[in-house]
């Protein structure tokens, strides 16, 4: 569903790079940390390819121009054919 959302929003094809984070296995106690799993677009938009800057690629910290809750709404916003009937 997360994939078909982006597909949704981009008009397309969503091409990502997907990411999984997971606790370190050295069995030391890391009972602060949670599996999740992050997405990161090539684009900025649905025709604007976003090219990373010498601190993205860095550091690692991927910035995008929406803050989260606006990203999250306008996936929200997206219909998939796989909601619930009404």
């Amino acid at each position: 569903v997360v994939l078909q959302k982006y597909d949704g929003l981009f008009d397309g094809e969503f091409p990502y790079m997907m990411v999984f984070h997971q606790a370190p296995v050295d069995g030391k106690d890391y009972n602060y940390y949670h599996f999740h799993v992050e997405f990161y677009s090539v684009k900025r938009g649905k025709d604007k390819v976003k090219y990373l800057a010498g601190v993205e690629s860095g550091a690692g910290s991927f910035i995008l121009d929406l803050s989260p809750e606006r990203m999250a709404q306008d996936l929200r916003g997206v219909k998939t054919g796989l909601e619930p009937a009404e």
